[in-house]
């Protein structure tokens, strides 16, 4: 909404004509105007806290050290009382595991070490004629 009602204020359109093709009443329109002319920035949302985060971090972490799959993190939280869903306990174990893959560049001597491409590929064979 604020980069819409900007560009469109920038081209030079009235308040009603950008509240009739936002679809957003006038005071609101009027309201971002305000903000844009005022040098404020694209409003950033606010960082709330996610159900899982502070009680229960350390207590996942443990059951993803052991192995724990998704769904059976999920059932222990249940037993704990946490109304949370299973998508959101997978979101949670994405989000951490996200973390966890990170790439360590190593540095060898020449020929210490060798990688290999073990790609496929496809073999043309030529058929001629003679």
């Amino acid at each position: 909404m604020y980069i819409t009602i900007k560009s469109l204020w920038e081209k030079h359109k009235n308040k009603s004509l950008i509240a009739k093709m936002t679809g957003h009443d006038w005071e609101t329109v009027a309201k971002r105007i305000k903000e844009i002319e005022e040098g404020k920035e694209y409003p950033t949302k606010k960082p709330h806290p996610r159900i899982l985060d502070h009680p229960y971090q350390e207590q996942i972490m443990k059951w993803l050290e052991e192995d724990l799959s998704g769904v059976r993190i999920h059932e222990k939280i249940q037993e704990k009382g946490v109304r949370a869903g299973y998508s959101t306990v997978k979101d949670y174990l994405a989000q951490i595991k996200k973390r966890e893959k990170v790439f360590v560049r190593m540095h060898t001597l020449p020929g210490e070490e060798a990688q290999v491409d073990f790609g496929y590929t496809k073999q043309i064979i030529a058929i001629t004629r003679r």
